[in-house]
């Protein structure tokens, strides 16, 4: 099964789980956080309980202020925090990463779901399209 190879192809790119497994997509990150758990052999259980998934977006903000140095901010810049990060309740280093880079941070109460889910927005766009009808700029 899928799920148990990654686990195993992810344990051998980790060094046995003492490097992180970054992921650069909220949902994919998701997926191999916690949705893969219930498919895996009892080994791959262990070695994925082993194994420190993060989203890309958590480690910038774990990472980057720590390397970066901001000579010149954005005036705003608009965020969407996506399902997948509200699952992994990562939404606020979005915001954390947005406030370093920009003066102003504008994260819509009102947006919800995109629709995107990792590659479906691509494959079906009237799905975004949908999603986003409400906020289309004018």
């Amino acid at each position: 099964m899928t799920a148990n190879r990654v686990v195993e192809a992810a344990w051998g790119w980790t060094a046995g789980g003492r490097l992180p497994l970054v992921v650069d997509a909220s949902s994919c990150a998701l997926g191999l956080a916690r949705e893969v758990v219930p498919y895996l052999s009892g080994r791959n259980r262990e070695l994925h309980a082993e194994l420190t998934v993060l989203d890309s977006v958590v480690w910038a903000a774990e990472e980057l202020p720590l390397r970066l140095t901001v000579r010149r901010r954005a005036a705003s810049v608009v965020v969407h925090p996506t399902c997948a990060m509200r699952h992994l309740d990562d939404p606020d280093r979005l915001l954390l990463i947005a406030a370093a880079y920009a003066e102003e941070v504008v994260a819509p109460d009102d947006v919800g779901c995109c629709a995107f889910a990792g590659d479906r927005g691509m494959l079906q766009p009237e799905l975004t399209e949908s999603a986003m009808a409400g906020r289309r700029r004018r």
